[in-house]
């Protein structure tokens, strides 16, 4: 039984480790299945970006050597910030907010900064730990 649960935890750590895994297994699966690539490569992205969070909160804990809730702040200001900004902008130019298209845009630009910390950080990591040897 214990071997099981060590498959499963497994398995399940790869997508938090390796995102980008859930974009191709994501992406390969919608465009089979929808046989458009514009939602496939869209729903691919919205998938992967929870990913890239959870695994940037984690890396960041590996580089820090710190076990805070630290990081998990520096997200949700990212959010607020990101989502204030937007908001502004609509309202500037165009006179109201639209949720929808707020969150849309704000979780696409949570996709490439969270992608940019993702890389920053693995190689960061990757430097941080052959200090160590």
């Amino acid at each position: 039984m214990e071997a099981i649960a060590n498959f499963f935890a497994g398995v399940f750590t790869i997508p938090v480790f390796i995102p980008f895994t859930v974009f191709v297994v994501v992406f390969f699966i919608l465009h089979w299945r929808k046989k458009s690539r514009k939602e496939a490569v869209t729903s691919a992205v919205n998938v992967t970006t929870f990913f890239l969070i959870s695994a940037v909160a984690l890396m960041y804990d590996l580089v820090k050597e710190d076990t805070s809730i630290g990081v998990i702040w520096w997200i949700v200001l990212f959010f607020m910030f990101t989502g204030g900004g937007i908001g502004w902008l609509q309202y500037k130019l165009k006179g109201q907010v639209d949720p929808a298209k707020l969150i849309r845009a704000v979780w696409r630009l949570a996709f490439v900064f969270f992608t940019i910390a993702y890389f920053i950080l693995f190689f960061s990591g990757v430097h941080h730990f052959l200090q160590l040897t």
